[in-house]
């Protein structure tokens, strides 16, 4: 079944334990940010921006180990 309305317009969260509430403050710092709504919007940006990097440097991983073993193979030959 798909999902309806997938996109909120409010998100609430509870039951913060205190590692997660100092790693929040600590991120709210870093962004100089004052509420916690923007460092809550700012972190789903972020995650997005971070995710797409982290693809890229894998596919640039993955291109370099098998150049490498090209480079490998064809000086044996």
């Amino acid at each position: 079944m798909p999902v309806i309305n997938d996109f909120p317009t409010t998100i609430y969260v509870r039951d913060i334990e205190e590692a997660q509430g100092e790693a929040f403050s600590k991120i709210k710092k870093k962004f100089g940010l004052s509420s916690n709504n923007e460092v809550v919007k700012t972190l789903f940006v972020k995650y997005l921006e971070l995710e797409a990097e982290r693809n890229e440097l894998k596919i640039i991983s993955t291109e370099l180990i098998n150049d490498k073993k090209n480079s490998s193979i064809n000086s044996i030959c």
